[in-house]
């Protein structure tokens, strides 16, 4: 997907198991084993992603975006920034831009210099782990970030 680090990923998992069974050339049954362990760490770097988005408070709104690119490539900034308002249950625009820049900053949205206002995935397959991870419910069925805030506002 564009990402040299699961590239890395994949290589170290076929030296890795090639050197653990003495291996000097890579056949379909070492291709296999490696299979097996960069699928492994690649969960773990999604997870850990996750859990950076949960410590910024950004998974909610961060499931939202996913969701929304689950059925494009890239949106407008239009487009985006409707997203946020409504994952986030919000209409000020200056709050909608900061939510936005939070994800920019995270890398998970990025705006190509030449993309003018195509807001593209920073990463694909972290977007489709994250709408598939989000966050739990709390008591009533609400996400636990909005029941919190629900409290605090009143």
């Amino acid at each position: 997907q564009r990402y040299p680090y699961f590239l890395q990923l994949w290589g170290a998992a076929l030296w890795s198991i090639a050197q653990a069974t003495g291996a000097s050339r890579i056949d379909q049954a070492l291709a296999r084993q490696a299979a097996k362990e960069f699928r492994a760490q690649r969960s773990a770097y999604h997870e850990d992603r996750r859990e950076e988005l949960e410590r910024g408070e950004l998974l909610p709104l961060a499931v939202g975006v996913a969701r929304a690119f689950s059925e494009t490539s890239t949106l407008s900034s239009h487009e985006l920034n409707a997203v946020i308002a409504q994952s986030c249950g919000i209409d000020d625009i200056a709050e909608v831009l900061e939510h936005r820049d939070q994800l920019a900053t995270v890398g998970f949205v990025w705006k190509p210099p030449a993309a003018r206002d195509a807001w593209q995935s920073g990463l694909p397959c972290l977007m489709s782990y994250v709408a598939g991870h989000p966050p739990a419910a709390a008591a009533g069925g609400r996400p636990a970030w909005q029941s919190a805030a629900r409290v605090s506002a009143a």
